[in-house]
């Protein structure tokens, strides 16, 4: 359904820690892993926690390396922070690193829920800054992508958040105006400032669910998502 004929039309999410909780995500998988190292490869706890330590610190840093691909150089990663004695667990870790990242990354049931509902009769899309390898992964392997219109990665695109040319970008392929859209994002510097919509929302560390409720937009008199 078409809701042009409303004074919203599009909501725009950013991805990281809005839509999905990436940043805890990450830490808890470490501390799965963490776990594992110590009971089933005898690692001491110590040594678990520097070597889960050092490969969240380079990965938050350089989640990509553009000259290879994105498997390898996760795995370069992992290699290096289990270091000479534990290398050969780079494969078994790297596995586990992954099938587990998403499992705790994936979105909750009412999440889905909710962008069923709101992309009934809203326009829906994403707005991520990063590597673009990284982010359409993330995409994929968390099966968001049947929720929005349009989905623009930074990684693909001359400009990233708060650059307004994206903004821009992502209004003009969908053939509205700025003032028709909302922007919801984690970040003030990039998706509340940058965006400069009329209505923009700020969301800290909760489910994207329990903001928008926090801000009305899934009730009835705001979106309108009966």
């Amino acid at each position: 359904m078409d809701n042009r004929k409303l004074d919203i039309c599009a909501i725009f999410f950013d991805l990281d820690n809005t839509l999905v909780k990436t940043r805890k995500a990450d830490e808890e998988t470490c501390k799965e892993l963490m776990e594992i190292l110590i009971k089933q490869y005898s690692v001491s706890s110590e040594v678990a926690k520097l070597i889960c330590n050092k490969f969240l610190n380079t990965f938050r840093k350089c989640p990509e390396n553009s000259l290879t691909d994105l498997h390898e150089w996760r795995k370069y990663v992992w290699r290096t922070a289990l270091g000479q004695s534990y290398a050969h667990l780079t494969d078994d870790i790297y596995k586990l690193w992954l099938d587990m990242r998403y499992n705790f990354m994936s979105l909750t049931l009412e999440t889905r829920n909710l962008l069923s509902k709101l992309s009934a009769k809203y326009l829906l899309a994403i707005i991520t800054n990063g590597p673009s390898k990284a982010q359409w992964e993330k995409v994929n392997k968390l099966n968001i992508r049947p929720y929005f219109d349009l989905i623009l990665v930074s990684g693909d695109l001359p400009w990233e958040k708060p650059h307004s040319n994206i903004f821009i970008k992502a209004c003009n392929k969908l053939n509205i105006e700025p003032h028709q859209a909302v922007m919801i994002g984690d970040k003030l510097e990039t998706d509340i400032l940058g965006s400069n919509f009329q209505q923009c929302y700020y969301f800290k560390e909760k489910r994207v669910e329990e903001n928008l409720e926090k801000h009305k937009l899934n009730s009835f008199n705001y979106f309108n998502v009966s």
